[in-house]
């Protein structure tokens, strides 16, 4: 019997530096190492905004649990991935 997963919390490495793919924020997680997850620690939980404030004081990893995957797509493929200016 296969079993459904449950894990929901996006978990990765915080990058502090922008990326196209994070609009509007000067970081963003480390694609090859995101993975979702059941359960995190707290310490890695918090809004975008907050992260934004302390940037590498936040800790090296972010995993917001009320994340809500709405789209999964690989841009390096995916020619209709929207891209920020680069400051």
């Amino acid at each position: 019997m296969d079993r459904v997963s449950t894990a929901s919390i996006p978990n990765g490495d915080l990058v502090c530096e922008p990326a196209p793919y994070n609009c509007g924020y000067g970081w963003h997680r480390n694609p090859d190492t995101i993975e979702f997850a059941e359960a995190t620690i707290e310490l890695c939980d918090a809004t975008t905004s907050y992260v934004e404030g302390n940037g590498k004081a936040f800790g090296p990893g972010y995993c917001p649990w009320p994340a809500e995957l709405i789209e999964l797509r690989d841009c390096r493929m995916d020619l209709s991935c929207p891209l920020a200016a680069q400051p």
